[in-house]
């Protein structure tokens, strides 16, 4: 797993607690409610001494960075920081340990964009590959604010997952989806030579994006398609194409070219137009308006004029 430049807060947070040691306790949290490795040394590559179930009290040891080391019943070793707790018994009151840890995660598993201002025209600090592991400083609905190797960066609140990769359901893994169900041009470069021609609902693994273009891997061979034509849905699961008509008060929606807030604006749609909806994707729907085709937020169509 990809990690970022992390700065923990840890000895603050150690500080802050440890008076309070004596009514107070450190618990494992485990992300799938299973169990938790407990590890010979401090590192991924080490051989696990035991399995930890989630909930377990342990004895915190001696804290780093990355890594504490614990007790647990007869057997002392180490356990990443994101997997302790600790809890006050007076209060209740739990903290993290590790941080608040967020992963990064897109709809089209394509890096990330950062940028130096909670704005999506500000500054690009750096692109963050899929599964990259980041600490939250200050989280926003739209904008959240994570650590940076030179002070506080942003990137937009959807692209962020509390549960790590392994957790994901194939994070690399998409689908052609294309106009009228007819094959997609996959090309050598953005815009380069055609390398073939692939079917609609053919499953295929992204590397990277570049602009308005996903770079893939396809029957074994790496090449380009443009990022809308791109879906994580299952084709079987995929909805049939229904009429649906734009609901906006005041202004237009915008139609953008990948599901998410991130992509650019494809067109401007008014109350009351009337569009196809050829797919859903997490809350996007994706549809068509004459020679107009991207991705709306669904909370913005009705079903009736």
């Amino acid at each position: 797993m990809a990690k970022r430049f992390l700065f923990r807060m840890l000895p603050l947070l150690v500080v802050l607690i440890w008076p309070c040691m004596a009514s107070a306790g450190f618990f494992v949290q485990s992300p799938d409610g299973q169990t938790v490795n407990l590890r010979l040394r401090p590192s991924m590559a080490s051989s696990v001494l035991v399995r930890v179930p989630d909930g377990s009290e342990i004895t915190l040891v001696q804290t780093e960075s990355e890594w504490s080391h614990v007790r647990w019943e007869e057997t002392d070793g180490y356990m990443l920081n994101r997997y302790i707790i600790f809890v006050s018994e007076d209060t209740g009151e739990s903290a993290s340990v590790g941080g608040v840890v967020r992963y990064v995660r897109s709809p089209n598993s394509a890096p990330v964009n950062v940028r130096q201002t909670p704005d999506p025209h500000g500054p690009l600090m750096d692109r963050l590959p899929t599964g990259t592991e980041v600490v939250v400083t200050d989280p926003g609905e739209e904008w959240t604010e994570i650590e940076g190797p030179d002070g506080p960066e942003y990137i937009l609140t959807e692209y962020l997952s509390e549960d790590p990769p392994e957790l994901w359901d194939d994070p690399g893994q998409m689908y052609i989806l294309s106009e009228n169900s007819f094959p997609v041009n996959i090309r050598t470069a953005p815009k380069g030579h055609l390398l073939m021609r692939v079917p609609t609902g053919t499953r295929v693994e992204v590397i990277d994006q570049e602009g308005d273009w996903s770079q893939i891997t396809v029957s074994g061979k790496t090449g380009y398609v443009l990022t809308r034509y791109l879906t994580d849905v299952r084709p079987e699961m995929l909805d049939r194409s229904y009429t649906a008509y734009v609901s906006v008060k005041d202004g237009f929606v915008r139609v953008r070219y990948g599901a998410g807030k991130g992509y650019d604006t494809a067109a401007k749609l008014t109350d009351g137009t009337e569009v196809t909806v050829i797919g859903s994707v997490k809350g996007w729907a994706r549809i068509r308006c004459g020679d107009i085709e991207g991705y709306i937020d669904e909370q913005y169509l009705r079903s009736e004029p």
